[in-house]
């Protein structure tokens, strides 16, 4: 009677994932021979290489010389896609050809899953040198296998559906549990102790649920990622437990955004491994799932995707997203109609500033809405409150008149302008204009070189209304190249959906066709500052001769258009003169209601002289303006009991 064979225990495979075995293939076929570096090639530990390594072999990928040279075999796996169904082939094949797999479980890929003790026992009969339990851990190993050649419905993770190391090896795994460090941990990484008034806003629109997807767009580095991950720390603080929570960051990992639909492949991976019962169901046992994408627009494909997210799973879920492409954003925003909040976030605020800086708190008028905004009540309780803490405001107009409002420049009280200036040069300004709009809404690339330009004529323009045709004259003197006030048209159209430089277009009342340009104003006159090298102070005391006084009174006007386009749910525009009517800087239409605002960023006030824009339009009837607002730089008395007077300090702490 013949002798039955045996086979060593490194023949019994002993690694549940397959993707890892053929990671092992693709290295030596790339570097043949490099035993000693295999692990760091295939980006594994030594000894998960090691069992992958082995298992290649038993599975006829890999030659059994000595030399781990590989087979023809295995050049047809790594010829497959990832994650295909020709892979999917190729691995039946194998586990069906392989002579120890024939021996020691010839029915594996049987109608019938064999059973997991059965298993063990014939793999102790022919691997006598492996005891009980590693004969019975080798068998979950192919009966993970198994399941990864024939279940085409879930992904190559094997049959552990935990948090577990097994879940670790496939890179979307291992990239997602990084990026959701408190499904292990519990609580979220170490974050600023701060938070921006976008976390409670944020909060408040995923708790009432109105529309399922709340969309965050401005410009880089306003704090989008911080509010996101601090809104999933006070999710967790409240009880929500960490398995309800699932984040992707779809920046420049490749392995990410190179998947066929990347965040409905992502959500079918967390419901597969983490949460473990579909959406609804989990939905209606415990409350919503949180899921949260950040830098979407990254992804082409994000609206098709989360639109049929939102469709398929109903109220189940509620979907964080930002973006700091605003233009991506906003190209998008058309397909997602009724599924969809958006909310423009700018640079900080002076009660921010406060916060973050100095630690100590300024009063706030954020839960109000807009229809308080309509009401002179509002306004003049904005002025009682900016009367409290007068020191805590001052130090912070300081700081935002020196650094501007972008948190970088706050978090650390020792930074001086120059590290500022260089950190918004290459992070903001640069990244948006070569980066973000390298694509137009055209589908052309534009100019670079005619955007920077434009740009830094919106920097030297800023609180005014300059006509298209002086910008193009402008541009076409320091280019010394044909440029158009059409082309002028468009590419300001550009910068302002990205939210760098906005455009507040003139006011139309009753239909009537708009006349004149829009009026220009910077996200941040920090920018403006760091572009043209030049830094205006905008403290009274040191505005120390007349052409400071005008150049800041501009910038001004710049930053308070950009403050008032910031508050939800309001339109801004600005009225130029007209048939003799003096023009107002700004109105804030709210309802049928219209709110003239004037600055007027002055050592003192002429009343007979500054208020006749402000006047001749309440005084209008057709306008329905039943107060005004002035912006000053002092607190100063008026006499017009319909003029709220605000100093500049008061309105930016709102």
């Amino acid at each position: 009677m013949p002798r039955r064979r045996t086979f060593l225990g490194t023949e019994i495979p002993q690694r549940d994932q397959l993707q890892d075995v053929r990671r092992v293939v693709e290295a030596l076929a790339a570097s043949p021979g490099a035993i000693a570096d295999l692990a760091v090639l295939a980006r594994l530990s030594q000894r998960h290489a090691d069992y992958a390594r082995h298992a290649a072999r038993t599975l006829g990928w890999l030659s059994d010389d000595g030399e781990w040279r590989v087979t023809a075999s295995g050049k047809k796996l790594i010829s497959e896609a990832p994650g295909g169904l020709g892979e999917r082939s190729r691995f039946r094949i194998a586990i069906e050809q392989s002579p120890v797999l024939k021996r020691i479980a010839p029915e594996l890929l049987g109608v019938q899953q064999p059973e997991k003790a059965k298993l063990a026992s014939r793999i102790t009969r022919f691997s006598p040198e492996l005891g009980s339990k590693t004969a019975a851990r080798r068998a979950q190993t192919l009966l993970a296998w198994r399941e990864q050649a024939l279940n085409p419905q879930l992904p190559l993770l094997g049959t552990e559906r935990a948090p577990t190391e097994a879940s670790f090896s496939l890179p979307f795994g291992r990239h997602l549990h990084r990026m959701n460090p408190w499904w292990l941990e519990g609580q979220t990484p170490s974050l600023p102790k701060t938070t921006r008034d976008l976390v409670q806003l944020v909060e408040k629109r995923m708790a009432r649920g109105l529309a399922p997807i709340t969309v965050v767009r401005g410009p880089r580095q306003v704090g989008k990622t911080t509010a996101q991950l601090q809104v999933i720390e006070r999710l967790l603080e409240s009880g929500v437990a960490p398995s309800r929570i699932m984040r992707m960051q779809c920046d420049e990992l490749h392995s990410l955004t190179s998947e066929h639909e990347p965040l409905l492949t992502a959500v079918e991976w967390y419901v597969a491994n983490i949460l473990k019962q579909p959406l609804n169901v989990a939905a209606r046992g415990q409350g919503p799932i949180y899921l949260f994408f950040d830098e979407v627009q990254n992804v082409p494909s994000w609206t098709a995707e989360l639109k049929h997210l939102v469709d398929t799973t109903s109220t189940a879920t509620r979907v964080f997203v930002t973006g700091s492409s605003a233009l991506k954003i906003a190209l998008g925003r058309d397909s997602l109609a009724g599924r969809i909040h958006t909310i423009d976030i700018g640079t900080l605020t002076l009660r921010e500033i406060a916060s973050i800086r100095f630690g100590e708190e300024l009063p706030t008028a954020l839960d109000a809405t807009a229809s308080d905004l309509s009401h002179k009540d509002f306004w003049l309780r904005v002025r009682q409150n900016g009367r409290t803490k007068a020191k805590l405001r001052a130090r912070a107009f300081s700081a935002f008149s020196t650094f501007g409002g972008y948190p970088m420049a706050h978090r650390f009280d020792d930074l001086k302008w120059e590290e500022v200036a260089l950190q918004l040069k290459e992070t903001v300004i640069d990244r948006v204009i070569t980066l973000d709009l390298r694509v137009s809404d055209r589908g052309r690339n534009p100019d670079v070189g005619l955007l920077e330009e434009i740009f830094r004529l919106g920097c030297r323009y800023m609180g005014q209304a300059p006509s298209p045709q002086t910008l193009a004259e402008d541009a076409r003197q320091t280019l010394n190249a044909n440029v158009g006030a059409e082309r002028i048209r468009h590419y300001l159209k550009l910068l302002d959906m990205s939210l760098l430089l906005r455009c507040v277009p003139p006011l139309e009342i009753r239909l009537k066709r708009k006349r004149g340009p829009a009026k220009l104003c910077l996200v941040d006159h920090g920018l403006r500052a760091c572009w043209l090298q030049e830094v205006v102070p905008l403290e009274p005391a040191a505005m120390v001769n007349q052409e400071l006084s005008m150049l800041a009174g501009r910038i001004v006007e710049s930053i308070v258009g950009t403050h008032l386009l910031h508050i939800p749910n309001v339109s801004l525009a600005h009225l130029p003169e007209r048939h003799g009517e003096p023009e107002v800087d700004f109105v804030i239409t709210i309802g049928d209601r219209r709110i003239p605002v004037e600055v007027k960023y002055r050592r003192s006030i002429d009343q007979a002289r500054d208020l006749v824009g402000l006047r001749t339009f309440m005084d209008k009837t057709a306008n329905n303006a039943p107060f005004a607002i002035l912006v000053t730089q002092t607190d100063v008395r008026i006499d017009d009991p319909r003029v709220v007077c605000l100093p500049l300090p008061m309105l930016l702490s709102m």
